[in-house]
């Protein structure tokens, strides 16, 4: 019965219309909004929808970006977790779309991988492909170690991706850093830093935060990383309306030397069945 519903889903996910989107979001803010592993619960259906409105302000010229993804994945009893993703982006009226194939796999340890494979369909600053990689691993009491690998192939080059990081748990709560080295071809390297924290305010709120600070966060202007200097960071709302559904509301701001500036509002919805 799960699975009949899983591919209701699928195929309903599929068939929505992706020109609502916005911006290729950068993949630090990907990451800075992936929730660990360990939260997966097991023998769970679950499909979230997220929509994200940026107004943007690049050098003397003004416009939005739009962001609509929608995931949907079973969580098996043995820890595995495969999942769809479908990012549907619009940056002044310029639209992408992203395929993304993942899965989690938890071990008894605490320990856990993750594995994602993207595909850009009929992209202007999408990658065309794109390679993620992450294991985590428990290091001592509630702290955890995580290091990730991303690859990304863009039509005029290649960018390679590593990111060490610490995850520290608490109750229902976590918070984590990590340091993100980028090496573009023909580019050289980028550095920065990232951060997140998620508090369980109480059973039906959670307040989570983070940010990012250092080169190429948006990697607007194509410059040399020391010219492109910028933060960005974010607050919202987790609201848990019963024990299957949530909703979120968030806003960030983001700059980016020489003349960037994001200000955005997210909401979206986390089913499970």
């Amino acid at each position: 019965m799960r699975f009949k519903r899983l591919l209701a889903l699928i195929l309903f996910f599929v068939s929505v219309p992706a020109a609502v989107l916005a911006q290729e979001r950068p993949e630090v803010e990907a990451k800075l909004r992936q929730e660990p592993a360990r939260y997966i619960q097991d023998g769970e259906l679950f499909f979230s929808s997220f929509y994200e409105y940026s107004g943007v302000k690049q050098a003397g010229r003004k416009g939005q970006w739009r962001l609509f993804a929608n995931t949907v994945g079973y969580a098996f009893a043995n820890g595995f977790t495969p999942y769809l993703e479908v990012d549907s982006w619009d940056r002044f009226h310029n639209q992408d779309q992203l395929f993304n194939f993942g899965a989690y796999l938890k071990f008894r340890d605490f320990s856990s991988w993750h594995s994602e494979i993207g595909f850009g369909n009929d992209i202007n600053y999408l990658p065309r492909f794109r390679l993620l990689e992450e294991y985590e691993h428990k290091l001592a009491g509630n702290l955890s170690w995580q290091a990730g690998f991303k690859y990304l192939h863009y039509p005029a080059n290649h960018v390679y991706t590593v990111y060490p990081g610490l995850i520290y748990y608490f109750g229902d709560s976590y918070l984590s850093a990590f340091y993100n080295l980028s090496f573009t071809e023909g580019r050289g390297t980028a550095q920065s830093g990232l951060f997140k924290g998620s508090i369980a305010l109480n059973k039906m709120l959670d307040f989570w935060f983070g940010g990012a600070v250092g080169q190429r966060l948006y990697d607007i202007d194509l410059l040399k990383a020391s010219k492109q200097y910028g933060y960005f960071i974010f607050i919202g709302l987790d609201f848990k309306v019963t024990k299957n559904v949530k909703f979120r509301l968030g806003y960030s701001y983001g700059m980016e030397k020489p003349a960037f500036i994001s200000r955005s509002v997210d909401y979206g919805v986390t089913i499970k069945f």
